[in-house]
């Protein structure tokens, strides 16, 4: 078994040697005074982590006020995109909560600014992040377990 292995082995190395490309220049008397020249190339792959928020738990912002709000960010980071393009995060929401059939609508901004239905929520080029905020803008008039789920979508461009 052992001797198996072993052929397999040496098996192994003989193929990736000669799988191997090496190419120079050779300079010799008859070349001496050519210029040689080397390339050195370096491809890095973008990379990024961007974190979008699982949930949002909306809160009476006063007492009896009914107006609800809540917070959370969606961040960027190890972010290594091409030069002169940005990752971006935008949102698909009708932007309605309901609980069976009753429903309240609500809005969403991203750093003060509202964000609509197929809106940008967000843009990098670097780590960083967005401060998210959404309030009710409807009256509340039933009770519930009131949700809506968003899609968001991320792209560099």
């Amino acid at each position: 078994m052992k001797k198996l292995v072993s052929v397999v082995s040496a098996a192994a190395l003989i193929a990736a040697a000669a799988s191997m490309s090496v190419s120079a220049t050779e300079v010799n008397p008859g070349n001496v005074n050519t210029p040689v020249s080397t390339t050195v190339t370096l491809n890095l792959d973008s990379m990024y982590t961007v974190t979008i928020p699982a949930s949002v738990n909306l809160t009476e912002t006063a007492a009896g006020s009914g107006i609800y709000s809540g917070s959370d960010t969606i961040a960027a980071s190890d972010v290594r995109i091409p030069n002169g393009q940005k990752i971006k995060v935008t949102v698909n929401s009708d932007f309605e909560l309901s609980a069976g059939t009753a429903t309240l609508t609500y809005k969403m901004t991203a750093n003060g600014t509202d964000v609509a239905d197929g809106g940008t929520a967000a843009e990098f080029t670097t780590n960083g992040s967005v401060d998210l905020g959404f309030e009710t803008t409807s009256a509340l008039q039933y009770s519930g377990n009131y949700s809506d789920t968003m899609t968001f979508n991320i792209s560099v461009e």
